[in-house]
């Protein structure tokens, strides 16, 4: 059984923690080696807490799945609207005001 609390996203050769730095390093080689766009593995959660949020997906649950204890710590910090998604809301309250 693993010493560590809850599961490590990523971990040494031995299981056990990385430094900090490291994740970063990874991605920076992928990017490189496959001409992609420059992105933080804090930029992948953050995303990934949008696109959740903009499938649907429950803000309580988007918020455990970050290992937020707090529902405002997720709205507050990780989550961006979409611009379409910024845009679909401003119709919504445009509808509304006309009726």
């Amino acid at each position: 059984m693993s010493k560590h609390k809850k599961p490590l996203l990523f971990t040494n050769i031995n299981g056990g923690l990385l430094t900090p730095s490291k994740p970063g390093k990874w991605m920076h080689q992928l990017e490189k080696d496959h001409n992609l766009p420059y992105v933080t593995p804090h930029g992948l959660r953050h995303t990934y807490g949008t696109l959740l949020l903009e499938a649907g997906t429950p803000i309580t649950d988007v918020s455990k799945l970050l290992g937020h204890s707090n529902v405002a710590t997720t709205m507050q910090v990780y989550i961006d609207l979409h611009p379409v998604t910024s845009h679909q809301a401003a119709n919504t309250l445009a509808a509304l005001a006309n009726d």
